[in-house]
């Protein structure tokens, strides 16, 4: 396979400013390298340091929020970056130099690694869930106030176009996530940040615009892009070579990378944040290990042996405060999973390149230390009665959000569409109102056309995409507040 593809520059609209411009201003980036600017500047990154991991609303500084995790598992992805720099068999397979690993393949991975989390909703883990049910409802069972043209246009939707219709009841922060990436961080055109298609394609875990199939390959394990952004699939697959034959598409192969970063960074400190909560101990994580493997029957190797007795170690080391126990098992679980994750990488990359591999990294594991780590959060964390009493005020919040604007969006008042209008986010609007015209063939800009448009001129999945987009980019604290401003619970 061509590495230089999978490193491909080129972007949805060309760059106005060339390579040799920038070194004219003392500006050495690679392109790809300059996506790294244009994301750590992006209001949709700063917008992650108020969404909060596994703990929605939480007032505990420090408990992780989506920018510090976001963090982390960019810090993993350059640890990849580095030994990959240093492996003859991976230099030789692809053909890259060490300079080439070091500045383009690890600016591809590091933007991948940082916007993973970009398009995920409000409340944690599962903001992702009440979204889903809310438009599963709507599109089963549009409301009798509707406007009958409306409904039948909602249940046509849902006969003819499916894929569409998994836009919103199979949601995904990934797909909104491209989404949010090449249109929402609007100025004039739909290019959004203008990444290259090498950070796009790193980015993409789930590169396909279908309904998702659990048993099939991996890249179409969850409904990964949006219709909406079916051309910048096209575009990234045609770049980086993704093109499998038969319109089926290949995972680019840092976006297995960024999906490890990401897993062992979530694993380990969901299970770290609940060691600070005193919710478990060190102790519980060694019982539960060794547990796992018991009940499962798993013989270990001597890596997994040599963590499990290293855990056991830390756990039972009174000479170290409980904050230095938290560290170590911490570092002794990374070390392991990061190993684990660039062997499976390097041993397997022939079947990558081709499209069959269709495991995680780290769950490809005859010792499953990953899986047993994944128990342990579910039954310490995720279960716990403060997530859930948090999750269910996070549905609540969103069900009242969508349920307000919805009835102003589908209102035959006229003043109270143009009040929604108002309260919407104007760059998501104007997203949205400028693929209105493009649809249309109309060369207008979206700015020019705002104060008059009227949203009963959108078709009815317009502004429900206008919703989608809204409701998820919000982050919790703004979420909140705005839901007791439109129920009328707060002022200002």
């Amino acid at each position: 396979m061509n590495w230089n593809k999978y490193l491909s520059a080129e972007r949805m609209r060309k760059s106005s400013i060339t390579p040799e411009q920038r070194k004219e201003h003392n500006d050495f980036r690679t392109d790809i390298e300059s996506d790294f600017g244009r994301v750590i500047f992006s209001s949709a990154c700063r917008r992650l340091h108020d969404k909060t991991q596994v703990f929605p609303l939480t007032t505990d500084d420090n408990i992780h929020s989506r920018l510090t995790h976001s963090m982390e598992v960019m810090n993993i992805g350059q640890s990849f970056v580095f030994t990959l720099s240093e492996s003859e068999e991976f230099k030789q397979h692809t053909g890259l130099d060490e300079v080439t690993i070091l500045r383009d393949l690890a600016a591809a991975l590091k933007v991948a690694c940082l916007v993973h989390d970009i398009g995920n909703p409000p409340f944690g883990h599962f903001g992702e869930d009440p979204l889903q049910s809310y438009f599963k409802v709507l599109f089963n069972t549009p409301p009798a106030w509707m406007s009958s043209e409306d409904q039948v246009e909602l249940s046509k939707l849902g006969e003819d176009s499916p894929d569409t219709v998994a836009d919103y009841t199979e949601f995904d922060g990934n797909a909104e996530g491209l989404r949010v990436l090449t249109k929402l961080q609007f100025i004039e055109s739909l290019d959004g940040l203008n990444l290259t298609c090498a950070s796009l394609g790193a980015f993409m875990k789930y590169p396909n615009a279908a309904l998702k199939n659990k048993k099939a390959y991996i890249g179409l394990h969850k409904h990964g892009v949006l219709t909406s952004e079916k051309e910048v699939l096209d575009k990234v697959v045609e770049a980086c070579g993704l093109s499998k034959g038969h319109n089926e598409i290949m995972r680019h192969p840092l976006s297995f990378l960024m999906e490890a970063a990401d897993s062992i960074c979530y694993l380990t400190m969901d299970i770290e944040d609940g060691l600070k909560k005193k919710w478990l101990t060190v102790s519980d994580v060694y019982e539960q290990i060794n547990l796992y493997k018991n009940e499962e029957k798993i013989s270990f190797d001597e890596n997994a042996e040599y963590l499990l007795d290293s855990i056991k170690k830390n756990a039972n080391d009174k000479s170290v405060n409980g904050r230095k126990q938290i560290m170590n098992l911490r570092t002794y679980l990374m070390g392991y999973l990061i190993d684990l994750a660039l062997r499976n990488f390097i041993d397997h990359i022939v079947e990558i390149e081709e499209g069959t591999y269709t495991k995680e990294l780290i769950e490809d594991d005859d010792n499953g230390i990953a899986k047993a780590l994944g128990v342990i959060s579910k039954q310490y964390i995720l279960n716990s009665r403060e997530v859930i009493s948090l999750e269910i005020t996070g549905k609540s919040v969103i069900y009242g959000i969508l349920d307000a604007y919805v009835k102003m969006f589908f209102s035959d008042d006229e003043n109270l569409r143009n009040r929604a209008k108002r309260l919407i986010s104007k760059t998501i609007f104007l997203t949205t109102l400028q693929e209105y015209l493009k649809r249309n063939g109309e060369e207008d800009k979206a700015d020019d056309r705002y104060e008059e448009f009227d949203v009963k001129d959108f078709s009815v999945e317009e502004r429900l995409r206008i919703l989608r987009d809204y409701v998820s980019c919000m982050t919790d604290k703004f979420a909140l507040n705005h839901y007791r401003k439109l129920s009328g619970q707060q002022i200002f």
